[in-house]
């Protein structure tokens, strides 16, 4: 709880709210949102199921099937905001 507390303190979890904000049409995996946000692939993952944990992140199967060399593969786990929040970026983002 500290560990967090601290990293929100810093807004690092604001900072990951807005780079799903700004990519709420398909989501983002962890490997993108630590690249946006300048973080470790592990710091990313343990922020990110905090706000799961406190309804701020879902997390959703982008559902596209390739084939590669004959292996069928599906899409991978990304995350997006809930609706919830993502109405409350909304309206934070045009005052």
């Amino acid at each position: 709880v500290r560990k967090v507390a601290r990293d929100s303190s810093k807004g690092r979890t604001m900072e990951i709210a807005r780079t799903l904000f700004n990519n709420s049409e398909n989501g983002l995996e962890n490997s993108g949102i630590a690249n946006r946000v300048n973080l470790a692939d592990t710091e990313v993952r343990r922020l990110v199921r905090f706000l799961r944990e406190v309804d701020v992140v879902s997390q959703f199967n982008k559902k596209s099937k390739t084939k590669v060399k004959g292996v069928s593969t599906t899409g991978k786990v990304k995350f997006k905001l809930t609706d919830r929040v993502d109405k409350l970026m909304e309206t934070l983002s045009e005052i």
